[in-house]
């Protein structure tokens, strides 16, 4: 077939492809026996960055083809997380002394696509062996969540017969931002009761989050909040956190509250309402043990008098 008549069929055959819409092979229909590759490079962007008003670029990478004489590729997106803002073709792969008849696309961001797609065919009478990048796509994000980029392609070689390949797709993911903080439960403390003398306390809290929690932190105060001090939480188990407070000399007033920090920053506080949790060192014998002791000591006493024989 002379040379025009052979461009003239190829550039016939993407008007078609483009007009009727035909079937373009997608990364669903993988073609067995297949070597080539049509892939999204990078297949995985997760941002930020790129975050929302920003751009990045992909590329339509092909890997071990032969023979590959003409080409044709359409794009699909969610537009409500991404809008395609450009396309560009990019010769590199086909040499430097190869002409390259290309067709334009038209993109649509209302519907998130790349239809019809856009085409190139050689200007040779062979087609281009190997590995390289076809074309530049640059998108702007928009919003928030994840979609696919998805690619429809069709390749033919120099004999204007179809070229099997299989595609790999990709995905963009921008999650959206994290403004939960932890949820603190209800801290409790062993000793539970009285605390002695020089007594170290274990405060024990569950603290959860809609994503992860970064630390938590128990801040104690020994002089009514004047001065605070600040002891890192440890994760037992589960979403369990334990931390310890130090011994102090009978009649020091403990108060305590927990912070928490999520892997957002965000900071949620605990101090019971302002009134902090709160206990106070007792004496060596508590309170709960000296006035039975006097009891009975006084009970004794009474009944010694009692039977106090007389002279």
């Amino acid at each position: 077939m002379p040379m025009l008549q052979k461009k003239i069929f190829v550039c016939l055959m993407f008007l078609l492809f483009i007009s009727t819409s035909v079937t373009i092979i997608s990364s669903s229909n993988k073609i067995a026996n297949s070597t080539a590759t049509i892939t999204v490079s990078p297949t995985t962007i997760v941002g930020p960055p790129p975050d929302i008003g920003e751009t990045f670029t992909i590329y339509i990478n092909v890997a071990n083809i032969t023979d590959l004489y003409g080409w044709s590729t359409g794009l699909a997106w969610n537009p409500s997380i991404l809008n395609c803002t450009g396309f560009t073709y990019n010769y590199t792969f086909f040499g430097p002394s190869t002409d390259v008849l290309t067709a334009p696309g038209t993109i649509n961001n209302v519907l998130g696509v790349i239809d019809p797609p856009y085409g190139a065919t050689l200007f040779t009478d062979y087609g281009v062996t190997g590995s390289g990048t076809l074309a530049d796509i640059e998108f702007l994000v928009v919003g928030y969540g994840t979609t696919s980029i998805n690619i429809t392609f069709e390749a033919l070689n120099s004999s204007e017969l179809s070229i099997p390949f299989s595609v790999v797709n990709g995905t963009f993911s921008l999650p959206a931002p994290d403004e939960e903080p932890p949820i603190i439960g209800d801290p409790t403390r062993d000793p539970e009761t009285d605390v002695t003398p020089d007594q170290a306390v274990t405060v024990s809290v569950n603290v959860t989050d809609n994503v992860e929690v970064r630390s938590v932190i128990l801040s104690y105060s020994n002089d009514t909040g004047t001065t605070w001090y600040n002891v890192t939480m440890s994760n037992t188990v589960g979403d369990t956190y334990e931390g310890q407070i130090p011994g102090f000399p009978a009649g020091t007033n403990i108060q305590y509250k927990i912070i928490a920090y999520d892997t957002s920053n965000n900071l949620a506080v605990d101090n019971n309402a302002g009134e902090y949790y709160v206990y106070t060192v007792i004496p060596e014998f508590p309170t709960a043990i000296i006035v039975p002791m006097l009891i009975v000591l006084l009970a004794v006493t009474v009944l010694a008098k009692k039977i106090r024989p007389r002279s």
